[in-house]
């Protein structure tokens, strides 16, 4: 055959695939038993047809990685799995694809594996399902091919010599093979000699991760049964790696181990122990950063799967010791983060913490990499508390401050003691969170503060990471020390003298001074000095005291780059610091971070005043001085940005209104250029934040006239002009804002409108010259924005009474016609954006009669390129033009409803911003409202003749019609009943074409039934539920979508139709059990969803409260009855759920934790209705691995959900 050729090519490969492939479908027909007789094979044949077929797919992959898409595309492997399908089966079949098949297949799947990233091993196993992935379906059919003939006969020959039964299934008539697992691999061991390339390394980790996934291990007790047959493939694989290079054998290693601990399975200890001894000693532990990095990653995927392995002194200070060698900041993090953090938590979980605090302190001793142990302290402190007993701690501290008061600073390596003994100290104070234990070691605390303070010997030199140390020690002592000490100590004079004590101290002088320097400890000592004063100056006499706590804190501002985290930490010292040393420190440290305005709201109130004023004013007279220079500075735009910045940083409501003015009066000076229209975007939405609090002193707020100089912001030069419609955008969205800041200013006049009248008048004034210039200017930048800015201030104006406006400048007819010019387009050559949102923001009335041109000329223009153009050559603007064109259609157009109905959905189907969607939206329904009901019923006619030809956008604007009727509007005679509708919706519900449409539907559905109880009987009940059965739920494939929606729907019915819900129980608990199984079986499904359900599975067994019949003769109550009557179907929904649990379980932990209380829910219901053998039927009724996933949720519902009051 073709197949044993030594290489075939492309061609020849998809050519005896297309024959083949013809050749099967032929056998595959009604006919074709003659033609499947034919392929079938003996199989030895077959498994070298198969070898040979693999054989030369990898060779075309190796050569070229493209060809696996060939593969996948052209179904190039289908040949040879097909073959082998249809052998004559035959006692050697498994010998036959070992030694034909199994060398080639693999490297064929590692191949495959890599190009699909191994998606297969994490997909969702699906109920009767099929892979419809061809990459994953061939990833999988190898894989089951190599499990099949390869792990599982040599696991049932090791079961059998372990004189264990194989859980396995023979076929009759086919004598069972014995299958030795080295020799099977013996194939692989022979290639591995010969060729130790990466390419053929690599497939050793994937037959063990089959060997893993083989046989399912759901339980515990079924991995502890499976540990010595996977150590047995694990030893195996890994004796075939002996002759190879070092460095490839353990990244090999490493990633089996990886993969063991990925599936959730462990090894024995002893064979952990035995590799991380191997580990320990490569020699690449001491050799460059590459080799130590391969080996440190070994040994950390080591302690992930066992950690409790190396809680262990002898290797753990083996481990230890070997870290120490590492010298790169990037594997020290590693070692640090995977490797001693780790076996410091497998000490404290075999409680032997005591061990590690020995090992911990002689690394700490030596100096390099100190950095790394010192590092420990913060993760040991969250770890101790919970793994010491009180008496342990107190000997803890015994032992470890011993040295501070004993150790003689003169000798060699004293430093380096004192060292140690204070990071422990530091971790075991950070780990004290029980008060008792910590009210019980306050004495020793006491005494080793003292003492610490005491020291007077200290060398100023003695380097930076011992007072790193030294301060933070001292910061953890301090604050433990300190609550208890002034809480027992009765007067505030004695802690004011303890105060003076320590402050007065030589040890907290050299941390004053340490505070000044630039070094590595500066940041540590600034947070001692803050922690000490802030909690001394609330003791305020003597004076000696304060004054020394403001001269310490003084200190602080000298390096203002680090003491910025201890301000934070500590603001009380704030307090402390002048107004100019708070600036002095703010701005330093704004110059090189952003960080200092996390500070702002922190700060005094005096200090916060003087910080904005300086920020304002300096911005103020940069924003002068540019005016007055003809050349460009960057400095007012970094002020100005500076401002920004602050205001966005701090509750506006703290600065007073004269600073507001101030603030507002400095962003409103417009700059000698056009600026940026982002950064004036950025402005304007300052000032309109400052608006929304009262303000003093401000011009903007004064003078009419400085709203329209913020308009020249964008340029009135003769070079002014938009480069391209992004930059208009741009420029339209700053201009929105500028309009929102003139409606907020006339708003606020319009309260007291008699006062301010000359205001407004003058603000109509501009309003007028500003529109009629309109007609003089050629520019396109002030032309727009013009007529933008007087379309606000009209449309802001004329919210006030008519006799208050009959005087006023806008009401000249000039005006009327200005717009009705706009409105038929003379007044520019093209009606742009700025147009449009002018128009839509003045009302009807001043338009006079112009409404009429809109909708014959205007509308006939604009609406004709908006809805009917090709969208495919439009960009941004153009579709923000539609939507405003269409919301005038919607206010102007004298149209039916039919005509208005198509024009805004074909305007919806344009890729407008969720924005204007939504404000075509809202215009269409104040057409509908200002509308008789004959309109919206011409609409929803129209709905039900296209059915289901519906399109998304239609579905919706459908939605907004049904909102607008009322009872009342069928009170009349009318061909269309309103139960008519719900049948309607429901129909559409089931048909949509789409995800989208069926979610439009939904949603109507469930407005519907919530707010319309007039177009819903019986009938439109029964027929959503059986909707949501049998369409939504059963043929849809993206459920989850639609999930919460389809929730929302059974919600409705649960609250608001459950009398109509009687005697449809058995569909209600259907239904229930359908959207568990979509819920596990979705591999897109979240914790919401589970909540959802959860949510319905609670209101269904808890009805909402029934009042009680006033001639009921019994003292049951109806809830409790509803309750009761709910418990005799919800058992077949915990039933179903315990059956899911096992054969489809969620693939995210949390989904199954977020429906916990509707299960608990369940058996309550069920407890209810049968106190006595309602659970124990059910449990009479499951197999045992249902019996065992109901006792485990019964038993938890006993535990923590079941209601223990009366």
């Amino acid at each position: 055959m073709a197949t044993t050729e030594p290489k075939l090519s492309i061609e020849t490969v998809c050519a005896i695939t297309d024959l083949w492939r013809l050749l099967f479908e032929r056998g595959q027909a009604s006919d074709g038993a003659a033609t499947l007789s034919l392929l079938s094979t003996r199989s030895a044949n077959a498994a070298s047809v198969f070898g040979n077929w693999i054989g030369h797919l990898r060779q075309h992959c190796e050569g070229d990685a493209t060809f696996v898409n060939l593969i996948n595309a052209r179904s190039l492997l289908d040949l040879g799995l097909q073959i082998w399908d249809l052998r004559k089966r035959q006692s050697t079949d498994h010998e036959l694809f070992n030694s034909h098949c199994l060398l080639p297949g693999s490297m064929l799947l590692r191949l495959l594996s890599v190009v699909v990233n191994d998606n297969s091993s994490s997909r969702k196993r699906k109920q009767g399902g099929v892979l419809s992935d061809p990459e994953t379906s061939y990833v999988h059919a190898l894989e089951a091919c190599i499990a099949r003939h390869t792990i599982l006969p040599a696991r049932a020959t090791f079961s059998d010599r372990d004189q264990k039964k194989p859980q396995r299934s023979q076929k009759k008539g086919v004598a069972e093979e014995i299958v030795d697992l080295e020799d099977t691999l013996n194939a692989i061991g022979q290639a591995l000699v010969r060729d130790s390339s990466a390419n053929m390394i690599e497939v050793v980790p994937l037959l063990f991760d089959i060997a893993l996934r083989a046989v399912p291990t759901p339980t515990p007790r079924h991995r502890i049964q499976e540990r010595p047959w996977l150590e047995k493939v694990f030893s195996t694989l890994r004796t075939l790696l002996e002759n190879i290079k070092e460095s490839d054998r353990y990244r090999v290693i490493a990633e089996m181990v990886r993969r063991t601990r990925a599936r959730g399975v462990s090894l024995p200890s002893k064979l952990v122990l035995q590799l991380a001894n191997e580990c320990l000693d490569m020699p690449s532990m001491e050799g460059s950063e590459t080799d130590q990095s391969l080996a440190f990653d070994f040994l950390a995927e080591l302690i992930s799967l066992e950690p409790s392995a190396f809680a262990n002194r002898v290797l753990a200070e083996r481990v230890f010791s070997s870290v120490t060698s590492v010298n790169a900041s990037r594997l020290i993090d590693f070692c640090k983060t995977r490797i001693c953090l780790p076996v410091m938590r497998a000490f404290a979980n075999t409680r032997d913490l005591n061990t590690f605090m020995e090992l911990w302190y002689a690394r700490l001793k030596h100096p390099d990499p100190w950095s790394l142990w010192a590092g420990l302290a913060p993760s040991f402190a969250d770890v101790f508390g919970e793994s010491r007993t009180a008496d342990q701690i107190l000997a803890d501290i015994d032992r470890y401050s011993q040295g501070l008061s004993t150790t003689p600073l003169s000798g060699v390596g004293a430093y380096d003691e004192l060292r140690a003994d204070a990071i422990i100290l530091d971790g075991i104070l950070r780990g004290l969170q029980n008060d008792e234990v910590l009210d019980r070691a306050w004495q020793r605390i006491d005494v080793l503060l003292r003492k610490v303070f005491a020291m007077t010997d200290l060398q100023e030199d003695a380097g930076s990471s011992f007072y790193i140390s030294l301060w933070q020690l001292l910061t953890s002592l301090y604050e433990s020390w300190f609550p208890s000490m002034a809480q027992n100590t009765r007067s505030p004079a004695n802690v004011a003298e303890v105060g003076s004590e320590i402050l007065g101290s030589e040890l907290f002088k050299l941390a004053v001074r340490q505070c000044k320097k630039l070094c590595d400890s500066t940041s540590s000592a600034q947070h001692l000095v803050a922690c000490i004063c802030a909690r001394f100056a609330r003791y305020r006499e003597p004076d000696d005291l304060l004054k020394l706590c403001k001269k310490s804190a003084a200190a602080l501002s000298k390096q203002p780059a680090s003491c910025l985290s201890a301000l934070v930490k500590y603001p009380d010292v704030l307090m402390l610091l002048d107004d100019e040393s708070v600036v002095s420190v703010l701005d330093a440290t704004s110059k090189t971070s952003g960080e200092s305005m996390t500070l702002v709201p922190l700060l005094p109130p005096g200090s916060l005043g003087t910080f904005v004023d300086s920020k304002i004013s300096s911005t103020s007279t940069m924003t002068e001085k540019k005016a007055k220079s003809k050349r460009t500075s960057n400095a007012a735009s970094s002020s100005e940005l500076k401002v920004l910045d602050l205001l966005s940083s701090l509750p506006l409501g703290t600065l007073t209104a004269k600073q507001r003015g101030s603030a507002i009066d400095a962003l409103s000076n417009p700059p000698s250029e056009k600026s940026e229209h982002q950064r004036l975007e950025t402005r304007f939405a300052a000032i309109l934040a400052l608006l929304q609090y009262p303000s003093e002193g401000s011009e903007l707020l004064a003078d009419p006239s400085v709203i329209w100089s913020l308009a020249r912001c964008f340029g009135d030069s003769e070079t002014a002009f938009w480069m391209s419609d992004h930059d208009k955008l741009i420029a339209f969205d700053a201009m929105s804002l500028l309009c929102k800041i003139s409606g907020t200013i006339i708003s606020l006049w319009l309260k007291s409108k008699a006062q301010n009248r000359d205001k407004l008048l003058k603000m109509s004034s501009l309003a007028k010259e500003g529109l009629m210039s309109c007609l003089e200017q050629v520019l396109e930048i002030p032309r727009n924005v013009n007529v933008l800015l007087a379309g606000s201030v009209i449309g802001t104006l004329e919210t006030a009474d008519n006799e208050f406006l009959q005087d006023f400048a806008h009401r000249d007819p000039k005006v009327t016609q200005m717009f009705s010019q706009m409105a038929q387009g003379k007044t520019a050559p093209d009606v742009g954006i700025f147009v449009l949102e002018a128009l839509l923001r003045i009302p009807r009335s001043m338009l006079g009669d112009s409404s009429l041109n809109l909708s014959t000329v205007f509308m006939a223009e604009v609406s004709k390129k908006a809805f009917f153009s090709d969208p495919a050559s439009f960009s941004t603007l153009q579709f923000a033009c539609e939507a405003r064109a269409a919301q005038l259609f919607c206010r102007y157009a004298e149209v039916d409803g039919i005509a208005m109905f198509q024009a805004i959905e074909n305007a919806l189907k344009r890729d407008l911003s969720g924005q204007d969607y939504y404000a075509v939206l809202k215009a269409f329904e104040a057409r509908l409202q200002s509308e008789s009901s004959s309109f919206g019923f011409s609409i929803i006619e129209e709905c039900l003749k296209d059915g289901h030809l519906l399109s998304a956008q239609a579905l919706e604007l459908q939605r907004c019609t049904i909102t607008a009727l009322s009872n009342e509007d069928f009170e009349s005679p009318h061909e269309l009943a309103s139960f008519e509708i719900l049948h309607h919706v429901v129909r559409q519900g089931s048909s949509g074409k789409t995800t989208h449409e069926r979610q439009f539907s939904l949603q109507t559905l469930r407005h519907i039934l919530k707010d319309k109880p007039f177009m819903v009987n019986q009938f439109g009940v029964e027929e959503t539920i059986s909707t949501l059965h049998s369409k939504l739920i059963a043929e849809t494939d993206a459920v989850s979508t639609i999930y919460l929606d389809i929730c929302a729907i059974v919600g409705v019915l649960l609250t608001q139709s459950l009398g109509r819900l009687q005697g449809r129980y058995h569909l209600i608990v259907t239904l229930f059990q359908q959207l568990m199984t979509a819920l596990f079986s979705s591999s897109t499904s979240a914790s919401r969803h589970s909540s959802a359900l959860s949510r319905l599975l609670q209101t269904f067994c808890n009805p909402p409260r029934i009042p009680r019949k006033r001639n009921a003769n019994n003292l049951v109550d109806e809830s409790r009855k509803a309750k009761a009557y709910a418990g005799q179907y919800v058992q077949y929904i915990l039933h179903h759920y315990c059956s899911q649990i096992l054969t489809n379980p969620p693939s995210d932990d949390t989904i199954r934790e977020a429906l916990i209380p509707g299960i608990w829910a369940v058996i309550e219901a069920i407890e209810t209705n049968n106190f006595e053998n309602g659970i124990k039927s059910l449990s009479a009724a499951m197999n045992n691995g249902e019996r065992a996933v109901l006792r485990s949720v019964y038993e938890e519902w006993q535990r923590r959900g079941k209601w223990e009051g009366t």
